[in-house]
């Protein structure tokens, strides 16, 4: 479980060219070619594709995006300060059906223990943090030695997506 950041919509994981018809590669596509295979950046570009074009789920997202005022940098921070002595794992925006938008930030501690702690992306508000309940003692291995492994921070990751398509970042 690295960081992997990708945009909405689904995309086939093991694809090298994740495309919308008629559209250039994602960002995720390109952020993963460029900056580790376990790390990736996912972008909502909201100058390509006409709306036939999108997924339901790129549809919903593309929705919501111009909703937040909260960037998902400033919510990542908001996970981790909501539980002491964590890194970031991953970070997604969602909404729900009356379109309020927020982000589900997952932090883990060395131990490899993970925690989602739910940030409104209009106000920046953490809720209280929930503890991953179905983590076994394999799963906190592996992802502690992950963790210990990284190279990029998804900060990093989602430069190198932005770089290349210009958009809103809506998960790492």
């Amino acid at each position: 479980m690295g960081g992997l950041v990708t945009g909405c919509g689904s995309e086939d994981a093991g694809s090298g060219s994740r495309k919308t018809s008629g559209s250039a590669p994602t960002a995720s596509a390109a952020a993963a070619d460029a900056a580790a295979p376990s790390q990736s950046a996912g972008v909502v570009d909201s100058t390509s594709a006409s709306p036939g074009e999108f997924t339901d789920d790129q549809a919903e997202c593309k929705a919501i995006v111009p909703k937040v005022k909260v960037p998902y940098d400033k919510a990542l921070k908001a996970g981790t300060d909501a539980v002491p002595c964590t890194k970031p794992v991953s970070i997604e925006l969602q909404g729900t059906a009356n379109g309020t938008p927020w982000w589900d930030a997952e932090v883990a501690r060395t131990d490899g223990s993970t925690f989602t702690v739910r940030v409104d992306a209009v106000s920046g508000k953490a809720d209280k943090p929930r503890a991953d309940a179905d983590e076994d003692a394999d799963d906190k291995r592996q992802l502690a030695g992950l963790l210990g492994k990284a190279e990029v921070t998804p900060q990093q990751a989602a430069k190198v997506a932005t770089d290349r398509t210009k958009g809103t970042v809506s998960s790492v």
